[in-house]
């Protein structure tokens, strides 16, 4: 294994880790150093499907998905493929295990997540904040206290941090040092693919080799996607909110230095797409509300609500995480990220909601 990865910080609730070299040195860091965690996600992943599905079919769905995702893999850009292996021999486990993980999003999705961006006049220093909650229908007992900061130094690219956990090479919440920022979100529709890039190394790529917002949009716009999302991304002054479905794309602009973005479409061409949200997951313990449009609506008019009340700083845009309607119990990761001077404020709590532990700065993640 390369020298180069090496654990920055380990807490319980955050997690440092700094990656450099070639995707297989890479994921060999990766695998190695948080072998036991990524092991302890494994099991989780086999215990959940073995409790929905009781007996013999319990036993057979592991295998049975590890199966599946291998269409997947034909997508899979060659250096991530190889990232992967390094993962899985790093951590001594199968491939396909890691494939698994890498693409649970893509099977089943997440849910209630918020963003929002401020800029310009919104914000007492006049410089973009960009905030995220990120939630979960599932994993939420054990997903809080598995937080991890990756620093990618990677042999071609630019480098960048993702926020994310063990075993997983793809990005949900991310930021480059070009100063672009990302933040996925699931949405619903009638479309559905199981043939694509997984939407996690999707988003990554776009992030690992965009210079400027407009090469972080076509880059997503010309993937192959599989599922449906809105995503924003963010430069040091600009935001916008991608709306995609395996087959259609839309923008949406901020308005007034203001935009926000939950789990519904907004744009008409996409809202035309709508269907039902998806069913409460089976052995989640949120209630049922959480998983409805009418959540999403009410949580996309509160951070309207919230964002416009006031000019906002860090302090506030913290409070806005941490509100009681914009936060819930599937709340796995929270954070604040200033792309202008590439900082962030990360939530570290070992239970959901994460929102409501203590937000650690960290400026100097690029330095090095």
């Amino acid at each position: 294994m390369s020298e180069s990865g090496v654990i920055q910080r380990k807490e319980a609730g955050l997690t440092i880790v700094s990656l450099k070299g070639t995707p297989l040195e890479m994921g060999l860091q990766h695998g190695t150093l948080l072998k036991d965690e990524i092991i302890r996600i494994h099991d989780h992943v086999i215990a959940y499907l073995s409790h929905i599905k009781r007996g013999v079919w319990g036993r057979m769905m592991y295998p049975l998905l590890q199966l599946l995702v291998w269409g997947y893999n034909l997508f899979i850009p060659a250096e991530y493929r190889e990232e992967l292996k390094g993962i899985a021999r790093g951590a001594g486990l199968s491939y396909s295990s890691i494939l698994l993980i890498n693409v649970l999003d893509d099977l089943g999705h997440k849910m209630a997540c918020s963003c929002f961006t401020v800029a310009g006049e919104k914000t007492k220093e006049h410089t973009l904040i960009y905030g995220r909650n990120l939630d979960y229908g599932v994993f939420n007992d054990l997903m809080p206290s598995l937080n991890t900061i990756f620093h990618y130094q990677h042999s071609s690219g630019f480098p960048f941090i993702s926020v994310a956990w063990p075993a997983y090479a793809g990005v949900v919440t991310g930021m480059s040092s070009k100063k672009l920022v990302l933040g996925s979100l699931t949405s619903f529709s009638k479309e559905k693919a199981r043939i694509g890039t997984p939407s996690g190394l999707l988003y990554r790529k776009a992030l690992q080799y965009a210079s400027s917002l407009t090469d972080f949009r076509k880059s997503i716009m010309n993937g192959r996607r599989t599922i449906n999302n809105n995503l924003l991304i963010a430069s040091t002054g600009e935001s916008v909110v991608l709306e995609v479905s395996p087959t259609r794309g839309q923008l949406r602009s901020q308005k007034d230095d203001v935009l926000t973005v939950t789990n519904h479409f907004q744009n008409p061409f996409m809202s035309e797409l709508k269907t039902f949200f998806m069913p409460k997951p089976p052995g989640s313990t949120l209630e049922d509300e959480l998983f409805t449009e009418h959540y999403s609506v009410a949580r996309n008019e509160r951070l309207q609500h919230l964002c416009r009340k006031e000019t906002i700083d860090v302090e506030e845009a913290i409070a806005i995480l941490r509100d009681p309607k914009i936060s819930n119990a599937g709340t796995v990761q929270s954070l604040l990220l200033i792309p202008e001077r590439l900082e962030l404020w990360v939530a570290r709590e070992t239970t959901a909601p994460v929102s409501q532990g203590e937000f650690i700065h960290l400026k100097d993640l690029f330095s090095g």
